[in-house]
């Protein structure tokens, strides 16, 4: 199995940790993989099984929904927005956001988000990882 790494933890590992229990016998391999090698992933036919948090549009891969989630917001506890159940996308403008480096995939659908409201951060923190 192949997983993207921000479904890995949240997803993959518990479903992994109960199927290992229910089926003792079964051996697993699985291997974390970025959205930006997906064709190598998908093209090398590496894997049996594939795991992200995208939907696929590979001509090799069949897709299947399994879930949505929600974008959530991280902030220090006694940030100004804390404690907030929603928050609108109007309260983040002129915040200091930390982001993916740009062309990255979430990276992406967080800019197109902000632009509909036509929202610009006063700063960013760039990162290469989803995780972070």
């Amino acid at each position: 199995m192949v997983s993207m790494p921000r479904t890995a933890m949240s997803v993959v590992a518990p479903a992994v940790a109960r199927f290992s229990q229910d089926m003792p016998g079964v051996e697993i391999s699985l291997d974390l993989r970025g959205h930006r090698d997906m064709d190598s992933w998908i093209n090398g036919r590496e894997y049996d099984l594939g795991f992200g948090n995208v939907p696929i549009s590979h001509h090799a891969a069949v897709g299947t929904p399994m879930a949505r989630a929600a974008l959530e917001l991280l902030m220090p506890a006694g940030h100004r927005l804390a404690g907030h159940d929603k928050i609108p996308l109007e309260a983040l403008r002129g915040e200091t956001l930390v982001n993916q480096l740009p062309g990255m995939l979430l990276r992406n659908q967080v800019d197109a988000l902000l632009e509909t409201r036509q929202i610009r951060a006063a700063r960013e923190v760039l990162t290469n990882s989803s995780q972070m």
